[in-house]
């Protein structure tokens, strides 16, 4: 399997929100009392929409661009399961955060990688409550499915152009997000393994399956094999930043909880062997 690309450098953070609709039926944002720009200064953030900015791809609504009066700092809050220049969702989580389909039960013998054709038809139906997501490329893959080829006028139902191209470099960006790239070193592995809530044999033996029998269809296994032992909660964003976070594919991700006023700074997820980092205000 090629590198992905990955992150180069980690200049900032971003932020998250949940997104309601308001009497106009329009989706906005919860606004955070507080701003990437927090604990620069001795200056309190002062926060204000800047404004609604249209997208192409990612979010099918406007997503608000925040100004920090204090800072002069303007960011773009995001709706939970969308990351900076993320064309699809992570998640399969509604604007306000929750989850957009009921999960079925892990079956039985899921973290087997090996996993028979009966039992591979299982983890790919609980696999499936990611469609519409961008592990569509994998969930196709998975079952012998190809995209288009570029050549090809054929309209596509995926997220993106839904070229041959765009599946491959899909299915490695998923795979580096779940931690099951063969180029991850066994640390990026096993932290991801803890935010993802899997086993770490499941990512070690997988990524070193990948390196010996690498492709687009073998990695799209691996990927289901992944999202069906994953805990289908409505942390699961949050469990999928921290790791893409963890494997260097964006920036360190906030996420505000207007329930209880608090810009929580990579929980509940922290690295086998240290402490939780506090929440900040």
């Amino acid at each position: 399997m090629k590198n992905t690309t990955a992150l180069q450098g980690r200049p900032s953070s971003f932020i998250t929100a949940p997104y309601y609709k308001d009497t106009a039926g329009i989706l906005r944002a919860v606004i955070p009392d507080v701003g990437v720009c927090r604990g620069q200064d001795s200056q309190s953030c002062r926060l204000s929409i800047h404004f609604r900015r249209e997208r192409k791809t990612g979010p099918c609504f406007s997503v608000t661009v925040v100004l920090c009066k204090s800072h002069n700092k303007t960011f773009t809050i995001y709706p939970p399961g969308h990351v900076p220049y993320g064309r699809c969702p992570i998640a399969p989580v509604a604007p306000d955060g929750s989850l957009l389909r009921m999960p079925l039960p892990a079956p039985a013998n899921s973290t087997q990688v090996d996993a028979g054709k009966g039992c591979f038809a299982s983890l790919l139906l609980r696999a499936q409550a990611f469609s519409g997501t961008i592990f569509d490329a994998a969930l196709d893959a998975a079952q012998g499915k190809t995209w288009r080829r570029a050549d090809s006028l054929t309209s596509s139902e995926h997220c993106g152009d839904g070229c041959w191209t765009t599946q491959c470099r899909r299915i490695e960006s998923t795979a580096r997000l779940l931690g099951i790239h063969p180029l991850l070193s066994i640390e990026e592995q096993l932290k991801a393994a803890e935010a993802l809530s899997v086993p770490a044999l499941l990512l070690t033996e997988s990524a070193r399956n990948l390196a010996l029998s690498g492709g687009c269809f073998a990695c799209g296994k691996a990927v289901v094999q992944v999202l069906a032992e994953m805990p289908q909660r409505t942390s699961i964003a949050d469990r999928l930043m921290q790791s893409g976070y963890i494997v260097s594919l964006w920036q360190e991700p906030l996420r505000w909880d207007p329930r209880r006023g608090l810009l929580l700074l990579r929980k509940p997820f922290h690295p086998p062997g240290t402490r939780a980092p506090p929440s900040i205000h």
